[in-house]
């Protein structure tokens, strides 16, 4: 059965014995409480108010409508903001790559360069200021070498208990390599498991076998030892002139000195021909002209960096000092010029 409620107010006429009854006004939320409702299809219909009803719709709709456009607003403005902080964070990321970039640059192609072509003249005048530059204290090859005789490390020695002024007289530890982990050992050596121990274990007859196997890798199939030396220019000191530096008579016949981290080595000519292929692969830097390189100062890499003002390498790159010229070589070619000044130091 269907109710339904027409008026805002229901005029409810109640009968008691025959007679008429005065017309009660109730309220329609109040019929509409006592209404029996008996299923799903009944339904009541409220008309009270269903103009101010309909404006408050109309109304709130708007109010929505409004707010949602304010929200779409307030979003496209934080995406837009959003936008610009990444642009703004893209080109300072770009420009920070295009610095280190530009340094790298400065430090492969400006600073250090491949090959270094030199006159007459210019290379007298930088030899002349490398025969006259004074090592750092405690750190003269010349003068330490003329107060204690080299020896080799052994494994009855520890070296943390070592000055470093006296680890500069035991030539299978180098001074480039003394601060490096383990101490001592070749950078190849080291990653195939070389530890510090069996390092300082080698005699010269080990270290004599380690150096010529690597040499002949740099000297190839086709090297043919006939005894004369390879013309090298970039070498800036001469036999003669690093003999002159620690006071030593001049080298035998079939034999030259070179000068490797502040350490003179006596070379054949194959040892020789290996040192040239090491320097070849080298790149050679080109320092202030206030700054002078002291050939017979033996320097660790940090002491390098320090005194020559230069930049830290990456991983696999090292500093030296090769006849008075500080180069920059990567691990292998490191290794080999270790093991020249290690296995052939003359003192």
């Amino acid at each position: 059965m269907k109710h339904c409620l027409t008026a805002a107010t229901l005029i409810v006429f109640a009968a008691t014995s025959g007679t008429q009854a005065s017309p009660i006004a109730v309220p329609a939320t109040s019929i509409a409480e006592f209404l029996p409702i008996t299923g799903p299809d009944s339904l009541i219909l409220i008309k009270e108010g269903k103009g101010k009803d309909k404006k408050a719709n109309k109304k709130r709709r708007k109010d929505r409508e409004k707010a949602g456009k304010k929200h779409r607003k307030a979003r496209e403005a934080a995406a837009k903001s959003h936008e610009k902080a990444e642009k703004k964070q893209e080109k300072a990321v770009k420009k920070i790559l295009k610095e280190a970039e530009k340094d790298h640059k400065d430090l492969t192609e400006g600073r250090f360069v491949q090959r270094v072509v030199r006159s007459d003249d210019e290379r007298r005048t930088l030899v002349d200021a490398l025969l006259s530059a004074r090592a750092p204290d405690g750190r003269d090859m010349s003068a330490l070498l003329a107060a204690v005789p080299l020896a080799l490390l052994g494994q009855q020695v520890v070296i943390q208990d070592l000055p470093e002024r006296e680890l500069l007289t035991y030539r299978n530890c180098p001074p480039g390599l003394a601060k490096k982990d383990p101490p001592c050992v070749p950078p190849g050596l080291a990653k195939k498991g070389v530890t510090y121990e069996e390092w300082v274990s080698y005699d010269d007859d080990d270290l004599d076998d380690l150096l010529i196997a690597r040499r002949d890798v740099y000297l190839g199939d086709n090297y043919r030892d006939d005894g004369d030396f390879p013309e090298d220019v970039r070498l800036l000191l001469t036999s003669e002139q690093i003999a002159q530096l620690f006071d030593l008579e001049p080298a035998p016949e079939g034999q030259r000195y070179a000068l490797i981290d502040g350490l003179p080595v006596l070379l054949e000519s194959a040892d020789y021909a290996a040192l040239t292929k090491v320097s070849e692969l080298s790149r050679v830097a080109e320092l202030n002209d206030s700054l002078r390189i002291a050939p017979t100062a033996a320097l660790t890499q940090e002491e390098l960096r320090r005194t020559y003002r230069l930049p830290e390498l990456e991983d696999g790159y090292n500093y030296a000092v090769l006849n008075g010229e500080l180069i920059q070589l990567d691990d292998q070619a490191y290794e080999t010029l270790q093991l020249i000044r290690v296995a052939r130091a003359i003192f």
